[in-house]
């Protein structure tokens, strides 16, 4: 059984011309995923020179892989400067009480 992992990504460029040929590859992998089945992005938005997404796996290895497939399909894109998957997981968590 698998750990539930969530990501809400960022991809900075240089411009907004870089960030719209992010957006459109981005928009590229979403359908060709969503025909294989692979994984599905949940949102892909552009704002100025940064594009935004949301994406989810039921494994957090599984959300890993599927960032490190979209940080390979984009990087070689001539202004993209970096990309932020930060990962938000559903784990047991803790509890503590002073009740006796």
């Amino acid at each position: 059984m698998g750990v539930y992992a969530e990501t809400n990504f960022e991809i900075t460029c240089k411009n907004i011309a870089s960030a719209k040929k992010v957006k459109q590859e981005l928009t590229k992998m979403k359908k060709e995923s969503d025909e294989n089945s692979n994984f599905i992005f949940h949102e892909i938005s552009q704002s100025g020179d940064i594009v935004f997404g949301k994406h989810d796996s039921g494994r957090i290895q599984n959300l890993e892989w599927q960032c490190e497939q979209m940080w390979e399909r984009i990087k070689d894109i001539k202004g993209v400067l970096e990309a932020n998957f930060p990962f938000l997981v559903e784990d047991n968590g803790c509890w503590f009480s002073n009740e006796k």
